[in-house]
């Protein structure tokens, strides 16, 4: 038996030059079952990127 989880986590903080930053990015987990106690198999982790062919990040985002 094999199952996934999702989580949204949100990160703020104040770079050094004093410049805000909040950042969004997702969490998913691969788990399987095996000999009845749940396994991590699989993680992955990513942050929203503008469609606009420059690969930035959406940093303006909210879930």
């Amino acid at each position: 038996m094999s199952r996934s989880a999702t989580a949204s986590t949100g990160c703020t903080g104040t770079k050094t030059g004093g410049f805000e930053v909040e950042l969004w990015s997702r969490s998913t987990v691969g788990l399987r079952k095996t000999d009845g106690a749940w396994k991590i198999t699989h993680t992955h982790d990513s942050v929203p990127f503008l469609m606009d062919g420059s690969g930035l990040a959406a940093l303006d985002l909210k879930p």
